[in-house]
């Protein structure tokens, strides 16, 4: 910030935040640049500005999914703009509406939306924003399952979106009008959705194109035809693994398809993509999805048998959800509880048992001590009795006690049998101890064996880790040297290029209106370039260029250079990567083709007019790169191999140079495509040993 100038520092802030594409990878960054500028204007009383600024970070943090923040940020910007008189708040509001609704504050997320369409309709707003609004609307209504109002405002939705003409929308809204005529009939659903596609197709990797898919897969299981929406499953997921980790694209496919994997019993697959959408959830805390997640882990540990884990997963959602448990699930809940008590039961009847026995043993051997104890007692009393008899007395009493004798003789011998048995399992528990103690005393031995070569083959290892260490970090000071070194040169490049569209922009002020234009068609096609190396710079891949991030930014300065405000541009790019060498030439033939249709397609006078660039993988492994435009098309006796000026036989050329093959159509405008196919980046190049 320079002294007396934080204005404009924080207005570059702000341009250069605003610079960067709306791809989610770019908005950590964006979020940066727009809290640098706050500050700034908070500090000069600036409430205009303050509000837009939080504005633009609160619509960032929704770009991210983080909702939290995003409403923290959105009801400052409201605050302030309300105390300052301004009145176009209907995108604020809207914003607001879809925070709380995925916040599962659906009563809050109705009345912002509503007040976003009254607001809206005062102004009368008839920008494309209105048809987004009715769909945020009706998506709102959709989570308090009123699907009356739900589809009424789907359909406005639609109804706006076909006057403005973005097909990916179209599309998008036409899924969520399926979605509630699916609730009463499946088939029309997919009739419905059949009729869209064919009237408005969409590239395969296009995002209302998977919400179809997701669409068709879920109505195919209801009425019952599990092998097409196996189909469709199984593409989804291919879907999901080409996309990026952060990608939110990835819990949309991850919801319907973990549903329709659970509801099929394809348990062990649902395992595989359960966590993963677990993981995205938490991030985004989002108490509808993390309700959802814990049912999942119920479903799938319940038919698996695992009953202590489906309860207690059971548990964590009955506390996420809002309403109580139904009767169902109520049941479902309490058989697993009874079954997990059961077995737990089970378990310590078995122990009891052993422990019953060894009591009855103890007991068993008591009574016997008693018992002899006894005999000893009646022997002692007689010989008292026999001391004080006469003979005869003493003649019976023998008899008696003859017979006492015997029947404790019989007792003694059954005690000598019992110290017999005694002594036999006291013998063998013995021998039991003395093979236990030469077991451990083995294994011991082996043990401390294992250990002396385990701690030799250590050392050995250590030493070894240590040469490969040493020789691993000086390679990977040479790559470090060498990446900085690339980067370097990639920097110069780029500012180079740049000091040569200066002196352009320089030479353009003596220069007539022609060469004027030949000055700018120069400068668009070093930008270019220039555009190129600063990517490869940032990166931290120097060998090639990511053109999902490239293309998006090079259209976005085409249209700010050529200042054009009554074209929609329609970018659709894959992520694909080309190496230096192709994706020059495809960021000059993109130039071209947009300049061209700028100069020369539309109409001063005229609206709705249409660009769109498109690139995506064929099932050859080749490329497709389409630019087309809605405007009036080549004149009638135009020909590709004699007519045309500079620019064709430019791209023209360009196309020979990365060995493509080049067609031009003028049916209904102008549509250009190139199909070529990629050179093996450096990177995944099979490395010579």
């Amino acid at each position: 910030e320079k002294q007396g100038e934080p204005q404009k520092t924080a207005e570059l802030y702000i341009t250069f935040a605003d610079h960067y594409s709306d791809n989610i990878e770019n908005l950590p960054e964006r979020i940066i640049l727009y809290e640098k500028a706050l500050p700034i204007f908070i500090r000069l009383k600036n409430k205009s500005a303050e509000a837009s600024t939080l504005f633009k970070i609160g619509d960032a943090y929704i770009g991210i999914s983080d909702f939290e923040k995003a409403e923290k940020y959105l009801q400052k910007s409201l605050s302030i703009s309300l105390s300052t008189g301004k009145k176009d708040l209907q995108i604020l509001y809207s914003n607001l509406g879809i925070v709380y609704t995925f916040l599962g504050n659906a009563t809050q997320g109705i009345k912002y939306g509503l007040e976003a369409e009254k607001v809206a309709e005062n102004l009368k707003d008839t920008s494309y924003f209105i048809s987004s609004l009715y769909n945020y609307i009706g998506v709102t209504y959709e989570s308090v399952r009123d699907w009356k109002k739900a589809l009424e405002y789907y359909k406005k939705a639609l109804k706006e979106e076909e006057k403005h003409g973005d097909i990916s929308m179209i599309n998008s809204i036409a899924t969520n009008i399926s979605k509630i005529i699916s609730l009463s009939d499946p088939k029309a659903s997919i009739s419905f959705l059949e009729s869209i596609i064919k009237k408005y197709p969409l590239p395969a990797l296009d995002e209302a194109n998977i919400r179809i898919n997701i669409r068709c897969m879920i109505d195919y299981t209801r009425i019952k035809d599990t092998a097409v929406a196996q189909k469709y499953c199984d593409a989804l997921l291919e879907t999901s693994e080409r996309m990026a980790e952060s990608n939110p694209m990835k819990s949309v496919i991850y919801s319907p398809v973990i549903k329709f994997l659970v509801g099929t019993s394809q348990y062990d697959k649902a395992r595989k993509y359960l966590p993963l959408y677990q993981q995205m959830a938490e991030k985004a805390r989002v108490p509808s999805f993390l309700k959802e997640i814990q049912l999942r882990w119920f479903q799938i540990d319940s038919a698996q048998k695992k009953y202590l884990s489906a309860i207690q997963h059971y548990r964590k959602y009955s506390l996420l959800n809002d309403s109580l448990f139904n009767a169902g699930k109520a049941k479902e809940f309490s058989e697993l509880q009874i079954q997990y008590d059961t077995e737990k039961k089970d378990l310590a009847i078995k122990f009891k048992d052993k422990d019953i026995k060894a009591k009855v043993q103890n007991i068993l051997l008591l009574t016997r001590e008693a018992a002899i104890r006894q005999k000893d007692l009646e022997q002692t009393q007689l010989k008292a009795q026999y001391d004080s008899l006469s003979k005869e007395q003493t003649l019976t009493l023998i008899r008696s006690s003859s017979e006492a004798k015997d029947k404790d003789i019989l007792v003694k011998q059954q005690d000598i049998n019992l110290l017999k048995s005694d002594s036999l399992l006291q013998l063998a528990r013995l021998r039991e101890t003395k093979t236990t103690r030469n077991i451990i005393i083995g294994g011991a031995s082996m043990l401390l064996l294992l250990l002396c070569l385990g701690y030799r083959r250590y050392q050995e290892k250590q030493r070894s880790g240590k040469v490969i260490n040493d020789k691993n970090i000086e390679l990977q000071q040479l790559v470090n040297e060498k990446e900085w070194l690339l980067k370097e040169v990639h920097h110069r490049v780029k500012n180079n290029l740049q000091t040569v569209v200066s002196l352009l922009e320089s030479q353009s002020t003596y220069l007539d209106s022609d060469a004027l234009l030949a000055i700018r068609d120069s400068q668009n096609r070093v930008h270019v370039m220039s555009l190129i190396h600063q990517k490869l710079y940032q990166a931290e891949n120097v060998s090639s260029v990511n053109m999902e991030s490239y293309l998006p930014e090079l259209v976005s300065y085409l249209r700010e250079s050529f200042n054009v405000k009554n074209i929609h541009f329609n970018v659709q790019i894959s992520p694909v990567e080309l190496d230096v060498s192709q994706a020059i030439p495809v960021g000059l033939i993109v130039n071209e083709a947009i300049t061209n249709s700028i100069k020369y397609a539309f109409s001063p006078e005229g609206n709705n007019y249409n660009i769109k660039i498109s690139m995506e993988p064929s099932p050859d492994n080749s490329l497709k790169l389409i630019i087309s435009d809605n405007g009036k098309g080549l004149p009638a006796d135009f020909k590709i191999n004699t007519s045309g000026g500079l620019g064709l036989k430019l791209m023209k050329g360009l196309t020979d140079d990365i060995h493509g093959k080049f067609f031009l159509d003028s049916d209904r405008g102008t549509t250009i495509t190139i199909i070529f196919s990629p050179n093996t980046l450096f990177y995944k190049q099979p490395q010579k040993v």
